[in-house]
């Protein structure tokens, strides 16, 4: 049954009364009905039973009973094209994605598409901010899954939420409260200064850059367990002394993103995914965190620079969270993409508070 991994399924000898009842399979029974109508059709009740049981474990049977309840909500239209995401991601899923809550931060190609492709795909509600006040539309900001041509001089803001309000209706465009996440697709280069805020109020965030021939998405900042956008700048130091210098000199001159239109479409579909995967998480990846401690670490030198490979107590190491979260994947115009790991740099003091 299926024929996409890991939901499928093969039943051995399923004859044809196997067939004709997994087709009664509608969600108009119970559990029990079900196990009934297939004792009276001969196939068995503790045929049955198994049949659910390898269905169940495989995630390829719903409970009616946990349907999305969030597409009661909206029109027949509104539920048929939403259909396709609700098959892919499950009823549960589907339903923390309806009442999440995005913000994107950024008016350009890239930020445009991720914003739409996100309430496309169910999200509830997804907010655009621009932190350039008052800036209209250029041609370059238009894009196929954004604002169209038509839209060229109009507030950038406005542009992209009624773009975001044309692909899903059903869609909010303002955020009430704290987001869920904030994706920053607004520069060419990020600093880390753009994401302090958010490290401070304990916000997810996903860093996506684009210029030219190349874009970059990732890692995903999860406050006190992974690394942050500083991590990333050490790291750059790390590897080459005079990058200080460069980021320094990109930060006094930020020029608007030029982005291709596919490079600029391909970032925003995988930054979209990445943000999606987080969304229908399972809790336990993060649950055993314990909070950060409110010192640095024994072993912390004088500057609280922990040596190589020491992490503070109670942050968990690399590699509990799947790899797309802990990685900067690296898109270029001629096709090719490049992962490197992302870790959170020893010197860095993102996951732990310091006293006072």
């Amino acid at each position: 049954m299926g024929i996409d991994a890991p939901s499928v399924v093969v039943l051995p000898a399923a004859d044809r009364r196997v067939v004709t009842w997994l087709r009664g399979l509608d969600g108009v029974r119970t559990a029990d009905e079900a196990l009934a109508a297939a004792a009276t059709a001969g196939m068995g009740r503790q045929t049955a039973a198994a049949v659910l049981d390898a269905l169940r474990a495989s995630g390829a049977l719903d409970d009616a009973d946990r349907a999305a309840g969030s597409l009661r909500l909206v029109g027949p239209a509104e539920r048929a094209r939403l259909h396709p995401d609700l098959l892919a991601a499950g009823p549960v899923t589907f339903d923390v994605r309806a009442t999440s809550r995005i913000r994107v931060q950024g008016t350009g190609r890239v930020a445009s598409t991720v914003a739409t492709v996100l309430a496309a795909s169910g999200v509830g509600a997804v907010e655009v901010v621009e932190p350039a006040t008052g800036r209209t539309l250029s041609p370059a900001d238009c894009a196929p899954a954004g604002p169209a041509p038509s839209q060229y001089a109009r507030d950038a803001v406005e542009a992209v939420s009624a773009a975001v309000r044309r692909t899903a209706p059903s869609a909010a465009t303002s955020v009430v409260g704290r987001p869920d996440l904030v994706v920053l697709a607004d520069a060419s280069h990020l600093r880390a200064v753009d994401a302090e805020p958010l490290l401070i109020d304990d916000v997810v965030h996903l860093p996506v850059t684009a210029h030219l021939a190349r874009a970059t998405v990732g890692p995903l900042v999860v406050p006190g367990v992974t690394g942050c956008l500083d991590c990333l700048a050490l790291h750059r130091r790390d590897r080459d002394p005079h990058a200080p210098r460069v980021d320094l000199q990109l930060a006094y001159r930020r020029p608007r993103p030029v982005v291709p239109v596919a490079l600029a479409t391909a970032a925003a579909a995988h930054a979209a995914l990445v943000v999606l995967s987080w969304l229908g998480r399972d809790e336990p990846t993060i649950a055993g965190t314990a909070p950060p401690p409110t010192t640095p670490p024994t072993g912390a030198g004088a500057a609280g620079v922990l040596p190589a490979g020491v992490l503070p107590a109670g942050v968990l190491p690399a590699g509990v969270l799947p790899d797309v979260f802990t990685t900067v994947l690296e898109l270029s115009t001629d096709g090719t993409t490049h992962s490197t790991p992302a870790p959170a740099h020893p010197g860095c003091g993102c996951r732990w508070r310091q006293a006072g």
